[in-house]
């Protein structure tokens, strides 16, 4: 009896909900800007055009304890209207970063996997990486 009321309280929430909620805090903390919800691709679309991807919140949401739900999705609604949004490409062209990726996983293809370019440690006085082909 136990393991059965245990299922009903802890059971994954549905997404549709957990997006309604979501959205209810977006326009508690926003009132005059108008969102609509897409429940069924899991985001919240803006008036100017916008997209809020539920997606990462939702996983989130469902593997946090219950009691840490609410503040969760606090966090994240004020993190989507805090965020300074720039007009366009240019005027964000300052604030972007580059994305890093392990370059062994790129251009360490061994001599023997088929060839490629492989990237090598030089000997310790020349200092620095070089490409061998």
């Amino acid at each position: 009896m136990l393991s059965f009321i245990r299922r009903v309280f802890e059971r994954r929430p549905d997404s549709a909900r957990v997006a309604s909620i979501v959205l209810r805090a977006l326009q508690k903390h926003s009132p005059g800007e108008p969102f609509s919800l897409d429940a069924e691709q899991c985001l919240i679309r803006r008036a100017d055009g916008g997209v809020i991807y539920l997606d990462s919140l939702y996983r989130d949401y469902c593997q946090a304890e219950p009691s840490e739900r609410k503040v969760q999705i606090e966090r994240f609604v004020l993190g989507m209207l805090s965020a300074d949004r720039p007009e366009g490409f240019d005027a964000a062209r300052a604030r972007l970063l580059p994305v890093l990726r392990h370059l062994l996983c790129r251009l360490g293809r061994d001599q023997s996997e088929g060839g490629g370019r492989r990237l090598v440690r030089e000997a310790e006085g020349a200092g620095g990486w070089s490409f061998s082909a």
